[in-house]
């Protein structure tokens, strides 16, 4: 029986224990004669009742007192089975033990012509005298991450993911992709509900620059990323060390079904290799749900500051808009589906001859089934170094079998118009992940 039943019931045995109690017979009564085979029931009272004997009276208190103290134990010892276990202790040291996944992902690619990494594959140019590096016809790790994820406590979650980035030739690279303390609220007046539900971050982490740019490589659609990406931000993507604030703009008024995000990002010298100079970047996205099945993001960013790409190039001025259509068709948005994305990026740097460097991407994926994506993707793009549009076209096929489990086969055929021969390989990735459960990615109806 439960404690607070226990704590009810005992007035109740107290009542039921005094009524039980066989009576003494009072003055004025005569006490049945048990002694005869056939005794009288009951007694009638005499008219006139004598004041009650003091040692009757004493009795009766005593008796009353020994049960109130009884009742007073009882209810410690109730109270003493709603305190904590002992194991409280252990579950807080659970809290702070922080969910660990392993994400490993290899390649094998199979090319028409020679192919070269950039000095050591990480953005550098080859030193004097170095031998340029060939990636073409090969398969390597390309990369394995270690995430690191916890809540902290009830205001602070906290993530590290160290990378450990693979060539062909079996060096490898170990750094920290990203390490963010993310803030949701304080125990302060305004911040314990922040307004338009303001989330912070500080640390290093993924710039704006657009939604794939935010995905770590084993998480992209496609195997690698798209040529404007590559041509501006670099092979790693754009990531810096700073702070970040993401909050929404009320939109109630003017269409509940919407919602506006903004962030605002101040990044340090940290941005893809840049020795110099702070990074300021913001973006805008607009979402809507379209019905039970369908959903529309418009996104917009700016970025001004050093060159991701080229980290001696101070001044630059990036900006670009992003469109990610969405249809899962109600019933069955586990097995059926499709994606359109793309986005435009443009670059302008005033020191530079060539000015401007621009390009765009755009995909369609389809869900063929529960484990089964096929998709195609265009690029285009040119550098502010290379006259002539460089252009590649990439269909693929996806099959996600679980979480843990990831293949994908793809074909992709560039076309470089600053006079460097066309480039055809055959792309297969395999990922594979131990550990907790990680987050899906968005292109993935699960």
């Amino acid at each position: 029986m439960h404690p607070s039943t226990y704590r009810r019931s005992l007035p109740l045995l107290a009542a039921a224990s005094l009524l039980l109690t066989p009576p003494r017979a009072s003055l004025g009564q005569e006490a049945p004669d048990e002694t005869g085979a056939e005794a009288s029931a009951a007694v009638e009272p005499s008219a006139e009742a004598a004041p009650p004997d003091e040692s009757e009276t004493a009795a009766l208190r005593e008796r009353i007192t020994a049960l109130e103290d009884r009742l007073e134990l009882m209810e410690a010892l109730a109270e003493d089975a709603q305190a904590p276990p002992p194991t409280a202790l252990p579950t807080f040291l659970n809290a702070l033990n922080p969910r660990i996944t392993i994400f490993g992902n290899a390649v094998a690619r199979a090319d028409t012509r020679e192919v070269h990494a950039e000095g050591h594959g990480h953005g550098e140019e080859p030193a004097a005298g170095e031998e340029p590096l060939r990636i073409d016809n090969t398969f390597y790790l390309r990369e394995t991450e270690i995430d690191f994820r916890a809540a902290v406590d009830p205001f602070v979650d906290g993530l590290i993911t160290l990378a450990i980035e693979g060539l062909p030739d079996g060096s490898f690279e170990l750094h920290v992709e990203e390490a963010i303390v993310t803030l949701r609220r304080l125990p302060l007046p305004i911040l314990s509900d922040p307004p338009g539900g303001l989330v912070l971050r500080a640390g290093k982490m993924r710039a704006e620059f657009g939604k794939l740019n935010l995905m770590h490589t084993h998480d992209l659609p496609q195997t690698t990323r798209p040529l404007v990406h590559r041509t501006l931000v670099g092979e790693e993507g754009a990531l810096g060390s700073g702070v970040s604030g993401s909050f929404f703009l009320p939109l109630d008024r003017l269409d509940e079904a919407s919602t506006l995000q903004a962030t605002i990002q101040l990044l340090g010298p940290q941005l893809a290799g840049s020795e110099n100079g702070t990074h300021l970047l913001g973006s805008l996205t607009w979402s809507r749900d379209l019905g039970a099945s369908h959903r529309l993001e418009l996104g917009g960013i700016v970025h001004h500051g050093f060159s991701p790409r080229f980290p001696e190039l101070a001044d630059d001025l990036t900006f670009g808009g992003e469109l990610i259509y969405l249809w899962r068709p109600a019933g069955k948005s586990l097995h059926r589906g499709l994606i359109v994305g793309g986005q435009y990026l443009q670059s302008e740097r005033p020191d530079e001859e060539v000015a401007t460097a621009r390009g765009f991407y755009g995909f369609v994926q389809g869900q063929l089934s529960r484990e089964l994506f096929a998709g195609l993707r265009y690029d285009q793009s040119e550098a502010h170094h290379e006259e002539g549009w460089t252009r590649g076209l990439m269909p693929y096929v996806s099959w996600y079998p679980s979480e843990f489990f990831r293949l994908r086969l793809g074909y992709e055929q560039t076309f470089f118009g600053h006079g460097e021969p066309e480039l055809g390989t055959l792309w297969f990735e395999l990922n594979v992940v131990f550990g907790s459960h990680p987050p899906h990615p968005y292109w993935v109806n699960r």
